[in-house]
C-alpha cells in the first residue's frame, strides 16, 4: 500500500469527476488511466472498479495491492507532481499484462 497523502479520498474523488479538466494517459481494453492536475507538491492515486468486475472483495484488493506495488515502483522511477491519477479497471486482467500495460502508459506519459 502506498502511503495515506499519495490516495485519492472518496470526496477527491467525487471532485475529480465532477471537474471537466481531466486528461487521459492511456485507454487500453483492460485499463483506462485518467489524470488532472492538483495544487499540491505530490501526486495522488485512486484505483477504481466495479463490482461486476470481480465478485469478491479479496479479489478486489488482491487487484488494486497489485496496482499500488506497480505505482511504488514507478514514483522511484518518476515523479508525477501535482497530479491525481486515476486507474479504471474495466476487465479481469492478468498481473504480468497489467504492469506491462502500465510500465508502457508511464513511459509515454510527458508532464
Amino acid at each position: 500500500m502506498i502511503k495515506k497523502k499519495f490516495r485519492l479520498t472518496a470526496k477527491d474523488l467525487k471532485n475529480f469527476f465532477e471537474n471537466k479538466n481531466i486528461s487521459q494517459i492511456s485507454s487500453e481494453p483492460y485499463l483506462k488511466i485518467l489524470y488532472k492536475e492538483n495544487n499540491l507538491n505530490f501526486p495522488r492515486f485512486a484505483v477504481v472498479f466495479p463490482k461486476n468486475v470481480f465478485k469478491r472483495a479479496f479479489l478486489r484488493n488482491k487487484i488494486k495491492r497489485r496496482i499500488y506495488a506497480i505505482i511504488r515502483d514507478l514514483m522511484k522511477n518518476q515523479i508525477f507532481p501535482g497530479k491525481d491519477i486515476i486507474f479504471l479497471i474495466k476487465k479481469d486482467v492478468n498481473f504480468f499484462k497489467l504492469k506491462d500495460i502500465l510500465s508502457r502508459s508511464f513511459s509515454n506519459f510527458s508532464l
